[in-house]
């Protein structure tokens, strides 16, 4: 995914009015985040320890995407973001938008979440 289109993803989802459906995606995303950098970094042991609560992280995190365009779609408001984004963690649109690619920050980090 291009980070143009990951910025229109984000534009849709910020553009929300249903803030605190929005922030606890957003918190949702950082934390998986940082589970994903650090798998990247850790041993085998170390990646044994932290599997379940990654998991538990990405499914959090899919969690509140669903909820938030669920209600969204209630609200009137758009959410092809929702189908352009999946719910594959490891699809190249997912990394984008939660910021990391082979644990490394990407483009689409600096831009909102």
């Amino acid at each position: 995914m291009h980070y143009s289109k990951a910025a229109q993803i984000w534009e849709q989802i910020s553009s929300s009015q249903l803030s605190d459906l929005r922030e606890s995606l957003v918190s949702q995303a950082v934390r998986y985040s940082r589970f994903r950098v650090d798998w990247e970094s850790a041993g085998m042991a170390e990646r044994l320890a932290m599997d379940a609560a990654r998991t538990k992280a990405h499914d959090s995190f899919i969690d509140s995407c669903n909820i938030l365009s669920r209600n969204m779609v209630k609200n009137g408001e758009e959410i092809d973001w929702r189908y352009e984004l999946g719910d594959d963690r490891n699809h190249p649109k997912f990394l984008l938008l939660t910021g990391t690619k082979g644990g490394r920050f990407t483009q689409g980090a600096q831009g909102g979440f």
